[in-house]
């Protein structure tokens, strides 16, 4: 899997490849807006996990935390939300030992 950097405005779609927003805040930004959690529970979710982080990540506001809950995946989904970490440190993942559904896992 092949990693471009682009800027937060940008809408880039090019076949096997993953793109990963990046940008800088200048002034602090991040400190002075409220903090925003965005919980995303997954179950086998490898066919769509990346396409929900880039949307998640191509969001405007400057200080939100995305929490992944793998409930109970037994496909790539843990692996997937894995390589977009190594990337964004404002990624989380929690994982279920089994799966638990998507309310419970929204209330973890």
């Amino acid at each position: 899997m092949e990693y471009i950097m682009v800027d937060i405005y940008s809408k880039i779609h090019i076949k096997n490849k993953v793109y990963i927003p990046s940008f800088s805040m200048e002034n602090d930004q991040a400190s002075i807006q409220p903090r925003v959690s965005v919980v995303m529970p997954s179950y086998n979710s490898a066919k769509t996990i990346e396409a929900a982080l880039i949307s998640t990540l191509m969001q405007q506001y400057p200080n939100m935390e995305i929490i992944v809950v793998n409930d109970g995946s037994t496909d790539t989904t843990r692996d997937l939300v894995e390589s977009f970490q190594a990337n964004e440190k404002n990624i989380t993942i929690i994982d279920n030992p089994s799966n638990y559904g998507i309310a419970r896992s929204r209330n973890i």
